[in-house]
């Protein structure tokens, strides 16, 4: 399986699906396909292989048939009760579910290793991220800032239907965990919320990332707490 070890990070409480682009049977539902009615055939293939692979989830927890329809902000609308992500590359798709009450957010993201190439790390890495790689070869170095890459995308895939609020790449600050495949977030002055945010204390979060395949995977969750069942 092309990302078994990642799957294996995840706890058993979060639902996955995959699958190759297009591989997939079945058809989108009506109020879906009014999304990408106008969207070009890669687009098409990407969102429809998504919108299945969700629908396999949620049959998983006994909702059939839901359409899974986007906000404003292209952010998939999931059944009340329910969180979920979705990340796709060119080759294949990931859809991540859970139930509210054992999980309170999550974000997945996958990359390929050759996309996070060093001419955009100043885009995409804080000096301190940038810093801890100047100990690395060349390759280590690649695949180390693709995972950070992956588990920004994450993070924000994770905190967005929290707060609404958009945030760039220079927000937090992303080092290696204690234990193997985990990492550290932590706001930078530019991204740090205001105090008493759901979002605020990022030592309550997990975040696991491992580089499989020549792809870099990562995953973003919080467990559900007694406060945020209420």
């Amino acid at each position: 399986m092309f990302a078994q070890s990642f799957f294996n990070l995840l706890p058993k409480n979060i639902t996955i699906q995959h699958s190759a682009i297009g591989d997939v049977e079945g058809e989108l539902l009506p109020q879906e396909a009014k999304l990408v009615e106008r969207a070009v055939t890669k687009r098409v293939d990407e969102f429809t292989t998504g919108r299945l692979l969700a629908r396999q989830a949620l049959q998983a927890h006994g909702i059939q048939n839901f359409p899974l329809l986007a906000d404003s902000k292209r952010c998939p609308i999931w059944p009340t009760g329910m969180v979920g992500s979705i990340t796709h590359t060119n080759e294949f798709c990931i859809v991540a579910l859970a139930q509210m009450d054992s999980i309170f957010s999550l974000g997945i993201d996958a990359e390929s290793v050759d996309r996070v190439k060093p001419d955009l790390w100043s885009m995409l890495l804080t000096e301190r991220e940038k810093a801890y790689l100047d100990d690395f070869s060349p390759e280590q170095a690649c695949h180390w800032a693709s995972a950070i890459f992956s588990l920004k995308e994450a993070f924000f895939k994770f905190q967005f239907p929290l707060t609404r609020r958009m945030i760039g790449f220079d927000a937090i600050d992303i080092m290696p965990g204690a234990k193997q495949h985990t990492a550290l977030l932590s706001w930078t002055d530019k991204g740090r919320p205001k105090s008493g945010s759901v979002v605020s204390d990022l030592q309550q979060l997990t975040a696991y990332y491992c580089i499989e395949n020549n792809y870099s995977f990562a995953a973003v969750w919080q467990l559900a707490s007694p406060k945020d069942n209420v």
